[in-house]
């Protein structure tokens, strides 16, 4: 048997997955970005979980912000947490 999943099929499969394990999805948009690693490090899922009013209504947003530029996690709130999967494990 062979099974081949496209791109969307993955990305679909990893926001159910990240539902199940209990991340409140409503009112909240993901953006998934999917990369390709070489030899042994595989490929890689870098998921961005967003309020619904920051993606509507991009024009809200201080434009004339200065950028992030806090470095060595001085900023402990947009501290990013990687979340492991086993794909082995897992009963998507």
């Amino acid at each position: 048997m062979k099974i081949t999943l496209s791109e969307t099929d993955l990305k679909d499969a990893i926001q159910q997955y990240i539902s199940q394990m209990g991340v409140d999805l409503s009112n909240k948009r993901v953006e998934i970005s999917m990369t390709a690693g070489r030899g042994t490090n595989g490929h890689t899922a870098n998921l961005e979980i967003l309020p619904l009013d920051l993606v509507d209504n991009p024009d809200d947003q201080d434009s004339d912000a200065a950028p992030d530029t806090a470095e060595d996690g001085d900023n402990a709130e947009e501290e990013q947490q990687a979340i492991p999967f086993d794909w082995k494990k897992s009963e998507v």
